[in-house]
């Protein structure tokens, strides 16, 4: 019984000197860290013009830019995944064939046609070609990693980063017909 009472009070003991320790040790004194000058996460790159071709799909677009030779297959009609195709990478693959299965919808062509035969998750994410190409002028707004392009009926934002794409301006909707 002396033992188990020697070995509580040690505890006892033990715990004491702690709270003591705990009680004398200097307190943290709030400091006001010095503010570091950062750029900006995202910064904007130069703004530029530079044609492109849009063309409506069943389920979203294509767009093809002339500066860059890149394409960009936008599923969905208001925002969505966003495959990215570099200027050259499909110049090889094989053109476009076959028929579409109704009247109303287009085989795509050219380098839309090489992109959309050759990958069949951007053939099953788009669908059939709704309309023929349409060319204009776009203002293309780089940052770090994302892009904005002005489009027929507003503008996209496509991030890099996510591999996703959202509609930006104005209305709910890619200025595409229905299929």
């Amino acid at each position: 019984m002396k033992r188990r009472t020697t070995l509580l009070l040690l505890i006892l003991i033990a715990l004491v000197a702690v709270d003591i320790a705990l009680r004398l040790r200097p307190r943290a004194v709030p400091v006001t860290p010095t503010p570091v000058p950062t750029l900006p996460l995202d910064m904007t790159i130069q703004p530029q013009t530079t044609q492109v071709a849009f063309q409506c799909y069943e389920r979203g677009a294509m767009i093809w830019r002339s500066d860059s030779g890149t394409i960009y297959a936008l599923e969905g009609r208001a925002g969505g995944r966003v495959f990215i195709f570099e200027g050259g990478t499909y110049a090889d693959l094989p053109e476009a064939a076959g028929t579409p299965p109704r009247a109303t919808l287009l085989l795509p062509q050219s380098g839309f046609g090489k992109v959309w035969a050759s990958d069949l998750t951007v053939r099953s994410a788009l669908g059939w070609a709704v309309e023929a190409e349409r060319a204009y002028d776009a203002l293309i707004t780089p940052y770090s990693s994302r892009l904005m392009i002005t489009l027929p009926g507003g503008a996209v934002e496509i991030s890099y980063l996510g591999g996703y794409y959202r509609l930006i301006a104005p209305g709910d909707g890619l200025d595409c017909p229905t299929g």
